[in-house]
């Protein structure tokens, strides 16, 4: 008993530290489409940073995004200001909807952002695209070129992706029920939230309880202990039905190569043990997108590059910052 109690005080602490982190890092904010976002402050291009399944915007604001009051010259966070998206359903935004869901969908969700920017038509953004976010910052890349100065792919390619292949089997809920309810996000208890995660959606316990400690669960600051997830098991469904399942990776960057050839692109890809990749299709999209991709290597890292090798992707961010803030430069002189 005492060790299970001891447990529980580490991962309240975690969670404790996890939210003081996003309230000194940044300032939050909702879209009128209901999309959450969260800011950082810096100097240069706005980092525009999109997370994967599983996730939210907290992966971000957790590792990268500098704090207020943290020195310019820090190299901990990145030096440019930062915008991280909860997409639909995820983090703190509101619910998504099967009806409405599509890949056009969720760049348009970012446009609607990044188009309202104080900067917006003056100074270009970096898009930053973890795993599926990487799929979604190339689409948003191939529709609306005009608003970008690069487009950073971490740990994904192009590869169509069946929902058979997710790692996390993806229950077929119409097989059983054709009426059946959304995830609820909200739950009464952490163990109400922890079965339904592991029995309904497939979920590991291990992995569960690391969400707990990072922060992708929470316990809400209410009198009646309920929980919140961050993290949206149809998010992941719907992903893969009409995005990674998709030949739409390989489409866009073909639109990227014949009608934004001076758009910076960049893929990263972690080691061996950690990347989703397929490296023959690092390989087409380099095919296809010429010298105007570049490939970069993280041979030690996870999946998630910004936390697992967070200094060497840092210092990739800073290198593409600056190329694409002098390449801005160049631009409006001319």
């Amino acid at each position: 008993m005492a060790i299970r109690s001891n447990r529980s005080i580490v991962v309240l602490l975690l969670q404790v530290q996890v939210l003081l982190v996003l309230i000194a890092a940044t300032t939050q904010a909702m879209s009128p489409q209901g999309i959450h976002t969260i800011r950082s402050p810096g100097q240069g291009p706005l980092c525009v940073l999109v997370h994967g399944l599983d996730s939210h915007s907290g992966t971000w604001s957790s590792s990268v995004m500098r704090a207020d009051g943290e020195s310019a010259a820090s190299s901990s966070s990145l030096s440019s200001p930062c915008l991280a998206i909860d997409q639909r359903g995820c983090g703190l935004s509101e619910d998504l909807n099967d009806d409405t869901f599509s890949q056009d969908a969720l760049v348009d969700d970012l446009y609607e952002i990044i188009s309202k920017e104080p900067t917006a038509g003056q100074q270009p953004c970096i898009l930053v695209g973890h795993s599926l976010g990487g799929r979604i910052a190339l689409a948003y890349a191939a529709k609306y070129p005009e608003t970008l100065a690069a487009v950073v792919v971490e740990d994904m390619d192009i590869e169509p992706r069946p929902s058979s292949s997710s790692p996390v089997p993806i229950p077929d809920f119409n097989s059983v029920d054709g009426d059946r309810q959304l995830f609820q996000r909200r739950a009464a208890s952490k163990n109400e939230m922890t079965t339904i995660l592991s029995e309904q959606y497939n979920y590991s316990p291990d992995r569960i309880e690391g969400w707990w400690q990072e922060g992708r669960l929470v316990i809400e600051e209410k009198d009646d202990n309920s929980v919140w997830s961050n993290v949206n098991p149809d998010f992941r469904r719907l992903c893969y039905q009409h995005v990674l399942s998709t030949e739409n990776g390989r489409r866009d960057c073909q639109t990227i190569a014949a009608n934004s050839p001076s758009l910076q692109c960049h893929v990263m890809v972690a080691g061996s043990d950690g990347t989703v990749c397929f490296l023959e299709s690092i390989a087409e999209m380099k095919k296809i997108l010429g010298d105007q991709l570049t490939v970069h290597s993280y041979p030690e890292a996870g999946h998630s590059i910004h936390s697992s090798a967070k200094e060497k992707f840092l210092e990739t961010m800073e290198r593409i910052i600056e190329s694409a803030g002098s390449s801005t430069d160049s631009g409006n002189q001319l």
